[in-house]
């Protein structure tokens, strides 16, 4: 009876740890990870703070792991941004890597946090780390897992970014095409940057081969990887069939984008013009 005993523990034991085992599995599995947005940046040291979080929850300060030590980084050049979902971060100025718990224990990457302590004010290091949206558990929420930081020569990071290429200024032709009526013709625009970071296109839709519509439009742009996308909206007037809303994107070569209006829909596709216009 003993024996049989003994061997009935032994088998709940490792059934026990065969269900841990797969629960730890099953939890891994579970966890799901979106990439939102990716960033390689230049950047300098500013300062390592102690800081408590903003109190939100009941585990706040202590346990919430949000309050502790923090290294503060100013970005002084981007070297690769690309942006994979709609909620991606935009480009940084600043990023914050925790160093330590509210006890001020170590947290992280004990590598990562040799670099860190090492640094002095104005040191410049290679920065770099993914904007990325977790579900884990039930919940759903934000994560910024650093990919690398290490100390960099301080006059590269210092010396200004090169300028980027513009991918909508310019002369662009092609045609419109109306998904209302299947009509369609030649389409030109002309777009220009204006001080406050937006741009000015302005439309030369033909119809019929004869007739000419003339329409200026403001658009808001946003970088979204090697593209930028852009959205805007306009009254043309009745006669023109009213508000019009414009969304497309452009990779500085091809310009795509859609409009819809109460009486109309249809979308745009032009190419860069061989003939730039002459910059002021």
């Amino acid at each position: 009876m003993l024996r049989l005993a003994l061997c009935g523990v032994a088998v709940a034991l490792v059934t026990a740890c065969v269900a841990a085992g797969q629960g730890a599995k099953d939890e891994a599995k579970a966890e799901k990870r979106v990439l939102l947005a990716e960033h390689e940046t230049l950047a300098v040291f500013e300062s390592m703070d102690y800081r408590l979080c903003p109190g939100r929850t009941a585990l706040c300060p202590k346990t919430c792991g949000d309050s502790g030590e923090f290294a503060r980084f100013t970005i002084t050049k981007y070297l690769k941004y690309k942006k994979h979902g709609e909620y991606g971060d935009p480009e940084q100025k600043t990023f914050q890597v925790q160093v330590s718990d509210y006890d001020k224990k170590p947290k992280g990457d004990p590598k990562v946090l040799e670099t860190i302590r090492g640094l002095k004010k104005g040191d410049a290091v290679l920065l770099s780390w993914r904007h990325e949206y977790v579900t884990r558990a039930g919940a759903s929420f934000p994560e910024r897992p650093l990919v690398r930081l290490e100390k960099a020569d301080k006059d590269k990071a210092a010396a200004p970014a090169p300028p980027k290429a513009d991918l909508l200024a310019g002369l662009w032709e092609g045609t419109w095409s109306s998904t209302s009526n299947g009509m369609g013709d030649t389409l030109r625009c002309t777009v220009t940057k204006a001080d406050d970071g937006k741009y000015t296109a302005k439309f030369e839709a033909v119809f019929g081969k004869i007739f000419t519509h003339r329409s200026t439009v403001t658009l808001t742009v946003e970088p979204a990887g090697d593209k930028w996308q852009f959205r805007g909206q306009e009254d043309l007037g009745l006669l023109s069939g009213g508000v019009y809303t414009y969304e497309g994107n452009s990779d500085g070569q091809e310009f795509f984008s859609t409009y819809d209006s109460t009486f109309d829909k249809g979308t745009f596709r032009m190419k860069r013009s061989a003939t730039q216009p002459d910059q002021p």
